[in-house]
């Protein structure tokens, strides 16, 4: 039987994900940014764009605008995204960029470099995705051992952190808008110190959430703390907070390229890339 395909608009948010949640939630760890980027679009006073590809009346596609005019997009397949970029054609959407999974970003700039008919990218950025399961794992008991929330009394030496987190990252991140996201968290009871006899040995943060996974972000050791295990230990205490707080998993963001990476050595499974692309 011959597929049919169709495309179909969203007036908000609401609506878009009513319709689209069940299909978001089967790789909700790829599809993780929709839960943030899209009240923040419903909210704002741009013109908004929400879309689903649909195939026999199936979703196979979606995609939202964001505010800097980047397109989101979620997991899908070659089909679903040449029937997306032939609807942004015909309405003559005007796009900066797009962020998503890295298989779909690519096909997308296949499809999009027909139309435009030039170089489509200027910058690109590519991460791993990897997710820690947050059921059955107890506290650690070695002595002198504590996770504890930031408060104003740690927050001198985690800005601090927080800066040289901006300057290690590859390539360098704003160490103002990294320093203005740990404050955010620590606000909200969302940022955490390592402690080992007293001693501040690292620092994590929980960030955007879905309906069952949580983010871990700005995962820090200072420089001669390092190998020693204590990002091993901060992660698997905050995913136990994390299942506490009703997350059946964790997710983290690395843009290490090398296999024998951190995320793996503690226990993560890698789900993914993430692909973040600019165009001219």
């Amino acid at each position: 039987m011959k597929r049919k395909y169709r495309v179909q608009e969203y007036e908000n948010w609401n609506r878009f994900i009513r319709r689209s949640e069940k299909f978001l939630l089967s790789k909700e760890s790829r599809n993780n940014l929709f839960w943030e980027v899209g009240p923040k679009v419903f909210s704002s006073k741009r013109n908004q764009f929400y879309v689903n590809v649909f195939s026999n009346g199936e979703i196979i596609q979606s995609a939202i605008l964001t505010n800097t005019d980047y397109l989101l997009l979620s997991d899908g397949t070659e089909k679903s995204i040449s029937y997306l970029t032939d609807s942004l054609i015909r309405k003559k959407i005007i796009i900066n960029g797009i962020l998503g999974p890295s298989d779909v970003c690519n096909y997308f700039v296949r499809f999009w470099s027909n139309y435009i008919k030039g170089n489509a990218l200027s910058n690109k950025k590519t991460f791993r995705i990897y997710e820690l399961p947050c059921k059955g794992k107890k506290p650690f008991k070695k002595e002198g051992t504590s996770l504890l929330t930031v408060g104003t009394r740690e927050w001198p030496r985690i800005r601090l952190w927080s800066m040289d987190f901006a300057n290690t990252s590859s390539p360098p991140i704003s160490k103002s808008a990294t320093v203005n996201m740990a404050r955010g968290m620590m606000e909200k009871g969302d940022l955490y110190v390592l402690k080992l006899k007293g001693k501040s040995c690292a620092m994590g943060g929980f960030g955007r959430e879905t309906p069952h996974i949580v983010v871990i972000n700005m995962v820090y050791v200072p420089v001669n703390e390092r190998h020693l295990g204590y990002a091993s230990k901060l992660t698997h205490q905050m995913s136990i907070i994390a299942s506490q707080r009703g997350y059946h998993s964790c997710i983290l963001f690395s843009d290490y390229t090398e296999k024998d990476n951190l995320y793996l050595k503690l226990g993560c499974m890698e789900v993914g890339e993430f692909t973040e692309i600019s165009f001219n």
